[in-house]
């Protein structure tokens, strides 16, 4: 069997990433889509150094509870794409502008 890897789904950075168990090797956090909080570059940035991964999450809308309607494009929550943040990449923490 492959080896698993811990990793810890987070809407909200710590301010202490100590309090994740010592075996939590990657830090998912959200980029956009239906999630209250979508992290900044600023915030990636301290969960790499504390962790040293850090991978992104783009929820898709509930439907049942978000209904789409035609002046929000079929888009749920997420009224235009969002380009990942990571340091050392290619991106930006702002969404484009829409069109």
């Amino acid at each position: 069997m492959a080896d698993l890897l811990l990793a810890a789904d987070m809407a909200y950075p710590l301010d202490d990433y100590a309090r994740l168990p010592k075996d939590v090797r990657v830090v998912l956090g959200y980029v956009g889509g239906e999630t209250p909080h979508v992290w900044t570059a600023g915030e990636v940035r301290a969960a790499e150094a504390a962790v040293g991964t850090w991978w992104p999450i783009w929820t898709a809308p509930n439907p049942l509870r978000n209904k789409d309607t035609p002046d929000r494009g079929g888009r749920g929550l997420c009224p235009r794409p969002w380009t990942v943040v990571a340091p050392g990449r290619a991106g930006s923490d702002r969404a484009p502008a829409p069109p």
